[in-house]
């Protein structure tokens, strides 16, 4: 295992396939007690960003932790990585991002499937 710290932009950017295993639990996270403490925690972190000087250096902010098994691809096939735990969390981003974040030219990755869920 090797653990890495990555930004919003690096985990997404490039083509990936997200496979959330059947022993996962199901979608779980609710708007009280989830959902509204994520959004105030990322609406804190853009105004921090936004309110910044611009020669001023911002802090990094801690989202939370993600474990994924990541094999190794062979040929030209899209990489998956398996979601070992964060699957609330990386669920709940992606949708936030497509609902918020409009996909230009070159990020094509928003466009693409949501979180799959293997059989």
């Amino acid at each position: 295992m090797r653990p890495d710290t990555l930004t919003i932009h690096q985990l997404f950017e490039r083509e990936r396939g997200f496979v959330v295993p059947l022993y996962q639990r199901s979608y779980v996270w609710n708007v009280d007690d989830q959902w509204s403490p994520l959004w105030d925690d990322l609406e804190r972190a853009v105004d921090a960003c936004l309110n910044a000087r611009r020669k001023q250096l911002l802090r990094s902010h801690f989202l939370g932790a993600l474990v994924l098994n990541v094999p190794k691809v062979q040929g030209s096939r899209v990489s998956r990585s398996e979601v070992i735990d964060g699957q609330q969390r990386l669920t709940t981003l992606q949708i936030v991002l497509c609902r918020h974040v409009r996909p230009r030219r070159g990020n094509e990755f928003l466009r693409r499937r949501p979180v799959a869920r293997s059989h």
